[in-house]
């Protein structure tokens, strides 16, 4: 009679014998290493769950990371903004007028300024110059 673990499987051998098996095999195992079958395999998974854990924590600090330097960028490009705007309307402001194309410009810059979060201080300048007198370009730009 053939004997062995998987002989008894592939031959149709009933559980007992399987299971009775199966605990040998345990039993060498645990005597030669100090750990049976199911510690191994749990010892094993907990290695994996950790891998796995440890990937997951490194994926959500990038994710943080690059959420973080896309709100920086966004503070930076909305301080440009609200820089140029403050720019442009003093000039105009002293000027006394603005042109058509100027007062375009100033609208673009304002509203990418506003859509993303830029505060009533450059409102406050920009409604200023809107009130302006239009003068297009080249036109006597003396204002009385």
């Amino acid at each position: 009679m053939k004997t062995g673990l998987f002989i008894l499987w592939r031959d149709g051998g009933d559980q007992r014998q399987m299971l009775n098996k199966l605990l040998e095999v345990n039993s060498v195992i645990l005597s030669i290493f100090g750990m049976g079958v199911f510690t191994i395999l749990w010892k094993g998974l907990s290695v994996i769950t950790k891998a796995m854990k440890d990937k997951a924590e490194a994926k959500k600090k990038i994710a943080d990371n690059t959420e973080s330097r896309f709100k920086n960028i966004e503070d930076g490009m909305v301080a440009m903004l609200h820089s140029r705007i403050y720019k442009m309307c003093s000039e105009y402001l002293n000027d006394g007028w603005i042109s058509f194309d100027d007062l375009d410009d100033l609208d673009y810059l304002f509203k990418s300024y506003k859509a993303l979060g830029g505060n009533g201080t450059g409102e406050t300048i920009y409604n200023k110059v809107k009130d302006l007198p239009n003068n297009q370009r080249g036109e006597n730009n003396d204002v009385e």
